[in-house]
């Protein structure tokens, strides 16, 4: 099994896998350990918790991970018994309502060193949305607690944030979580949602709002991971349990309910279609890309390939995977970080999904939000690591990545593709640098190499070079041209020599 991730300025993803965001929120059940863990996989999930530390399926489902929660205070006391078998662990439920954490951001803060000290990676308190005004059990409007506790919370470590929703609107659940992560600049876990009062109130009407929803949660970098709410719902009428439940009872019959039965078959690419081309950080328009995490057969993954215009190197790619030159990859998604760039158009006629995830944000000046280019990079490489790749390729990438992309991925392979060889003209404008040498008597030639990043500029091991010719009649056009063929050979070549390792 083979993983790749190619970073240019455009997302590819391998075809038709299971969602690593999808998950499920466990309620009480009656049913014994076996039939627990029978409808636990065939939730198809990769993950999914229950609001404490135990987890419901003793014996374990491969591939779904169990994510402890310490969810009030009174629980901090199991915070030295965690289960193994997840980095992750979710902090307190719904502290801005009462009759659930009911805790002040303030003593929130306080609380969270303890938690940090386990180690583990950390998902923020799970708030409630309130709606137009706190109320009716809502003691605190949900972004304003997280916007406090992490300003009380000065050194803390919060990996992602925890929201939930109960809306039938796809578009007002998108809002919101949009809302929070600008106002976090943190990724989102949308740890319960459900359609609440659907109209009409039929099942067809929450199968509806899941069938817009979940393909935009999938879309969203803004969000992490998802979980429906939920997946018994013990003591709910016959119309909640149509409208929430997963399952039709609590027997082991494993019989699902109509949403039960279209969350269950979810995957991200969904059949019915994603949106094709979209920017959820720079607008609200619906998210479209997708995420994935079991693998039937050796398989590669093109991630976020950043394009800086004409995007060459990622039509090589494509004709190269089209040839059958690069075996078992299929590119799904591609993200680019500017709207206007043309591999977006390239990847939508080769009918592959295309979105936007812009640089700019992160580069205004907002102190409230402490978002710049270190964030940015500590950002995505939290999504890249979301994928789990074996090796990561940066090609066409115009921006020096910082030393915080690297940190979080320390463990993972990255590569570049560098026009120009090793040890010369470093950085940008590499072509037209060599082109001006040769002019001036200084080199014979250029060439083109793929190495290992670090955090030196340009400066990592060696995988592949070769030698591009400078002639005398060469204008720079031509020698451009000359070199962005040997590029492209070059970038095919080193993937496939890291992918059959």
């Amino acid at each position: 099994m083979k993983t790749l991730i190619l970073v240019l300025s455009v997302l590819l993803v391998i075809n038709r896998v299971e969602s690593v965001k999808k998950g499920v929120t466990w309620g009480e059940d009656p049913s014994n350990d076996a039939a627990k863990c029978a409808a636990l996989k065939n939730f198809k999930g990769s993950w999914y918790y229950n609001w404490d530390i135990y987890p419901p399926c003793q014996a374990g489902v491969t591939g779904v991970e169990y994510i402890p929660m310490i969810r009030v205070e009174s629980d901090m006391g199991k915070v030295n018994n965690l289960p193994s078998g997840s980095d992750w662990l979710m902090g307190f439920n719904e502290p801005n309502y009462s009759g659930q954490a009911e805790m002040s951001p303030e003593r929130a803060a306080q609380l969270w060193p303890q938690l940090q000290a386990t180690g583990r990676k950390l998902v923020g308190p799970g708030v409630a949305d309130c709606g137009p005004t706190p109320g009716g059990g809502c003691l605190y409007d949900s972004v304003q607690w997280y916007k406090d506790f992490l300003g009380n919370c000065t050194g803390c470590r919060v990996d992602a944030v925890s929201l939930h929703l109960y809306y039938c609107s796809a578009t007002d659940m998108m809002n919101k979580i949009t809302k929070l992560y600008e106002a976090t600049g943190k990724p989102v876990w949308l740890t319960e949602f459900a359609c609440d009062n659907p109209q009409p109130q039929n099942q067809d009407t929450v199968v509806t709002f899941a069938t817009s929803l979940l393909k935009q949660l999938e879309g969203s970098l803004m969000v992490q991971r998802y979980s429906w709410f939920i997946h018994w719902c013990k003591g709910c009428s016959a119309s909640g349990l149509l409208y929430s439940s997963l399952l039709n009872n609590d027997s082991a019959d494993g019989s699902l309910t109509p949403i039960g039965v279209y969350y269950s078959n979810f995957v991200s690419n969904s059949t019915s279609g994603q949106p094709s081309n979209s920017s959820d950080m720079d607008s609200s328009d619906t998210p479209s890309t997708s995420s994935k995490v079991s693998f039937p057969t050796m398989f590669l993954i093109i991630y976020l390939v950043l394009i800086s215009g004409n995007g060459t190197n990622l039509q090589a790619i494509i004709d190269a995977v089209e040839k059958g030159d690069l075996p078992n990859v299929n590119i799904d998604v591609v993200i680019s970080n500017k709207e206007t760039a043309y591999g977006l158009e390239r990847a939508k006629k080769h009918s592959i999904q295309q979105r936007v995830f812009s640089l700019q944000k992160y580069l205004k000046e907002d102190t409230t939000q402490n978002r710049d280019r270190s964030t940015y990079g500590s950002e995505l490489a939290r999504i890249i690591q979301e994928y789990k790749p074996k090796l990561v390729v940066l090609a066409g990438w115009m921006i020096i990545l910082p030393s915080t992309f690297l940190q979080v991925l320390d463990s993972v392979d990255i590569i570049n593709l560098h026009p120009a060889l090793p040890g010369q003209f470093t950085g940008a404008n590499a072509i037209e640098r060599a082109y001006n040498a040769y002019k001036s008597g200084e080199i014979e030639h250029t060439g083109v190499m793929v190495h290992k990043v670090i955090e030196e500029l340009d400066a990592g091991q060696v995988v592949l070079s070769e030698q591009v010719p400078i002639y005398k009649e060469d204008s720079l056009e031509k020698l451009e041209e000359r070199m962005h063929q040997t590029e492209h050979q070059l970038l095919v070549k080193a993937i496939k020599q890291l992918s059959s390792k």
